[in-house]
């Protein structure tokens, strides 16, 4: 029986569904294996999947399709970017979204397409090992010599497992062996010999064939995806009795604890505003960036546990417009106590210096502001809970995806270096994203931060396109364009005199240190170690066809005393 959501032109496609996991699986296997860090090869195999389980499940109404790829290329965008874990989420994040709206093919309520994206993870694994059961079944009832086939490979199974257990058991204790077997694959083609002898490239194969198959098989899914529940489990699930609530938590509870609530609440505020806005001098021993620090997280969670009881109170605000007035002075309190936590921590990062741990917490924060100004808001317009819960997931995964965009790293470098005393050992061991802001410094300050270049954060260049990411692209681009000299100087693979060598490229990541200029005064030998410069590099170019009126010009000064006498043209 076909499903009422299923286009009746939708077939399953079994041999177009084979040929497209082969290719998948091959491209998987030229994008991403043995690829340091392959942001190009993530985004080309997943918009190749998107395609290509497009193309099964067509035809399609366009509004599907659009929302579909809409998400997928959004979710592209963080990988493109720079290749780390949220990239990774958003990425598995876009293709589960382009399933559900092939899935929920423009029909029924969008609803449908939230179903079959929650359920997806789910029922993406079953439908593989269901049709891999179905798979062998197939082979095993196939007519003609399909089951004799089977049969005498079930024959060898025991056989050819243990003798090439045995076989590369012997071949590790004894070389000789070890040599025959490798003299005996040099005839295999290039694409077997490639794989041969690494297994995980075959483990690879079949890991990808896996994750890709789901994909593909959108046109059997659907149902198991958007299929409500039937109306007999919705009818017995509608008479569910409210389950009673504890004898403690009741109207009466509530207005006394959100009465106290508030005072304890109103005297944080106010010492706050004493203490810490008000520059009022603290106790003996206790600095202001102390005070600030140790409240920071603890506000937080304070913020965070009051949240949680506003939802429970706020049943009980029917009719009560005592208990109504308690909880909105209670939120409005808890907004003002984020921005405290924010503000805490961002003067202790003025003393202290910025980490990774400090920038989440400062988002974080920021998250929860924003959450309880959302209650707020819900709770003077009476939504429901469930209005709260789905802008306050939409909040947290825009703020999500926006971060992905952010060079924390590189926030971090510029925020500590213009502290009096950054911490050279935290900063030195940062990402490459830091880079930029520390040659900056190194060439301001006129000595290098990091002291062994090992600790030296690195930006390494692409192998190839797959590879490339718009953050790395800016970071070369920074760091090149910092490594070009403020003057002109003499191009050294152009002036190729007989005694001048040209100079090795430019090391984007070595410490970018200016050389003072020696003066006038400098010791003319500057020891073995440097390469001398000969006269023809420094005196202007003789005229080929020199006039007269240049044959009888004056001859140019004596050098200042000190200096070595350049070579003089006759």
């Amino acid at each position: 029986m076909t499903h009422p959501l299923t286009p009746p032109a939708a077939g399953h496609r079994p041999t177009w569904t084979l040929a497209a996991l082969l290719v998948l699986v091959a491209l998987a296997d030229a994008l991403l294996w043995q690829v340091g860090w392959p942001r190009m090869g993530f985004a080309v195999l997943a918009l190749a999947l998107g395609g290509g389980a497009t193309a099964l499940c067509m035809p399609l109404p366009r509004r599907a399709v659009l929302i579909g790829w809409a998400g997928l290329l959004a979710a592209t965008l963080p990988m493109i970017e720079e290749i780390q874990a949220l990239s990774l989420v958003f990425l598995a994040l876009g293709l589960a979204h382009l399933a559900a709206c092939l899935a929920w093919a423009g029909q029924g309520p969008g609803a449908v397409a939230l179903r079959a994206l929650i359920r997806l993870p789910l029922a993406a694994p079953v439908q593989l090992g269901t049709d891999l059961v179905a798979g062998a079944r197939l082979l095993a009832q196939a007519p003609g010599a399909a089951p004799a086939l089977l049969r005498a490979l079930r024959d060898w199974v025991l056989a050819l497992v243990l003798g090439g257990v045995f076989l590369a058991l012997l071949a590790a204790a004894n070389p000789l062996v070890e040599g025959w077997l490798t003299g005996l694959t040099g005839w295999l083609p290039d694409w077997l010999s490639a794989w041969q002898g690494d297994p995980a490239r075959a483990v690879f194969w079949v890991f990808m064939a896996a994750l890709i198959w789901p994909m593909l098989r959108l046109t059997v899914l659907r149902p198991r995806l958007t299929r409500a529940r039937p109306p007999a489990v919705a009818a017995a699930a509608t008479p569910t009795p409210t389950p009673a609530l504890p004898g403690w938590l009741n109207a009466r509870a509530v207005v006394r604890a959100l009465g106290l609530f508030n005072l304890l609440f109103a005297a944080q505020t106010v010492l706050d505003l004493t203490y810490l806005w008000g520059g009022v001098t603290l106790p003996d021993g206790m600095t202001h960036a102390t005070y600030a620090h140790r409240g920071a997280y603890p506000l937080l969670a304070t913020a965070l546990l009051a949240g949680a009881f506003a939802l429970v109170a706020q049943p009980f605000m029917a009719g009560r417009p005592v208990l109504r007035g308690l909880l909105l002075a209670w939120v409005v309190q808890n907004v003002l106590l984020a921005v405290s936590a924010v503000l805490r921590l961002d003067l202790y990062i003025e003393v202290y210096g910025l980490t990774r741990l400090r920038f989440a917490a400062l988002v974080w924060m920021g998250l929860v502001a924003a959450g309880l100004a959302l209650m707020l808001w819900g709770l003077v317009r009476a939504r429901p809970p469930l209005w709260l819960a789905a802008r306050s997931a939409a909040l947290g995964l825009a703020t999500l995806y926006a971060c992905t965009f952010v060079n924390v790293d590189g926030l971090i470098a510029r925020t500590n270096l213009a502290l009096p005393k950054p911490d050279a050992t935290y900063l030195c061991g940062l990402s490459g994203g830091a880079l930029p802001a520390i040659a900056a410094h190194d060439a301001a300050s006129g000595r290098s931060l990091c002291d062994q270049e090992w600790d030296r954060p690195e930006v390494d260049p692409p192998a190839d396109w797959r590879e490339w990411g718009y953050r790395n692209h800016r970071l070369l681009r920074s760091l090149y364009s910092g490594s070009a000299p403020a003057d002109p100087e003499p191009d050294p693979v152009t002036d190729t005199g007989p005694d001048h060598a040209a100079a090795p490229a430019t090391d984007i990541n070595a410490a970018a240190v200016p050389v003072p200029d020696p003066g006038p005064g400098a010791d003319p030998d500057p020891g073995p170690g440097a390469v001398p410069v000969p006269a023809a590099d420094t005196a202007p170019a003789a005229d080929p066809d020199p006039t007269p009126a240049a044959q009888d010009a004056t001859p140019a000064p004596p050098p200042p005393d000190g200096a070595p006498e350049s070579e003089t043209t006759p």
